[in-house]
């Protein structure tokens, strides 16, 4: 403050006695005062020059003066570079701390984006596309069994009315056997042949070889010949042979139908126990990749908006930190500019000498 005070004092009495400047001052001196005077520091040093040269007064104070100004000016230099570097250090650890958290965000927005591309979302895809197939397997697999039940079922009724027909048969041959025998006697009568020749043609009602039916009609009309008897009783014992064959083939058949049928279903209600059992594990899999997924897509959007604060934070500490820098700068400017006036004051001082007793105060 009182230097301050001390140059807006010099500046008023210069301008008022700068009429004066060139009666007392040496001509040789004069290109140096006029050099000062280009600077805040200079004019006040001239001033006072001029002042004190007018009043014949010593400069001793004034020489002092300067020399107190040069040491103010070097510790304010010295306490803003101090100031500066631990401001330096401070921003550096600001910087520091906040490129930490960009860092720290990028790598786990890094870390959810992969393990959503690369695990959940294909592991979710792929749990859907088992859990789908599964439904689709137990559709189709009960769809076949409601074919083959239904099926089985026919099969049975066939069976049945297959059998029916057998035994039917069978009896029938049984009955024309039994009464073709009968004219196996000499001179048979002609109630047994008609009795005989109506069973014969009942028979054939139940009998599906066409060429055995033409051949025992034919036979049928001749029943008075013993050979021709002889030839329909090997033919009926023959069909009875291979009515009987058949029909233990068709007990046969169907006995390993419905096994074939029980294994079909049994291996039907397995596939289906299995696809159920796979859709409830995959269903709560998949329950919980969802949570999942929604716990790593709000993590990673946090942290997405974390980023974008630490990177205004570092915004605007670096436009703080250039501002400061730029400040700093300045008032270094200013102060050396200060230090070189001043300087400037002194070397005057020294080299101004008019009663030779300047300059000794001034050397000291």
């Amino acid at each position: 403050m009182k230097y301050t005070a001390l140059f807006v004092i010099a500046i008023a009495i210069s301008s008022t006695m700068a009429i004066k400047t060139s009666s007392g001052i040496e001509l040789a001196m004069k290109s140096q005062l006029a050099a000062l005077e280009k600077t805040g520091w200079g004019q006040v040093a001239v001033a006072f020059i001029t002042l004190q040269n007018e009043l014949g007064g010593p400069l001793d104070e004034l020489a002092q003066a300067f020399k107190s100004l040069l040491s103010d000016i070097n510790f304010k230099i010295n306490t803003e570079r101090q100031d500066y570097a631990e401001k330096l250090a401070e921003h550096k650890e600001i910087d520091r701390e906040i490129n930490s958290r960009i860092k720290k965000a990028e790598m786990d927005i890094g870390v959810a984006t992969h393990k959503l591309d690369n695990f959940l979302y294909p592991k979710k895809e792929d749990l859907e596309t088992a859990i789908a197939n599964d439904h689709m397997l137990i559709d189709t697999t009960k769809h076949n069994m409601e074919l083959a039940t239904t099926e089985r079922a026919a099969n049975a009724v066939a069976y049945v009315a297959n059998v029916q027909e057998h035994k039917d048969a069978i009896e029938a041959i049984g009955e024309c056997l039994t009464l073709i025998e009968e004219l196996m006697n000499p001179n048979p009568s002609l109630m047994q042949v008609t009795k005989a020749q109506n069973h014969l043609k009942k028979l054939v009602k139940h009998l599906k070889n066409q060429n055995l039916i033409k051949v025992l009609i034919e036979l049928a009309q001749n029943f008075s010949d013993q050979n021709t008897v002889k030839k329909v009783l090997n033919l009926l014992r023959e069909a009875d042979q291979n009515l009987h064959d058949s029909l233990a083939q068709a007990h046969t058949d169907e006995e390993l139908s419905i096994r074939m049928y029980e294994d079909f279903m049994t291996a039907g209600a397995d596939t289906i126990a299995k696809a159920e059992h796979r859709i409830v594990v995959n269903t709560e899999d998949l329950t919980n990749t969802d949570a999942m997924i929604v716990e790593t897509e709000a993590f990673r959007a946090t942290r997405t908006i974390d980023l974008q604060i630490s990177n205004a934070d570092l915004e605007v500490e670096t436009n703080r930190w250039d501002k400061e820098t730029a400040i700093h700068e300045d008032l270094m400017a200013q102060l050396m500019d200060e230090l070189s006036a001043v300087n400037d004051c002194i070397n005057v001082f020294a080299n101004f000498n008019p009663s030779g007793a300047l300059a000794g105060t001034l050397n000291q």
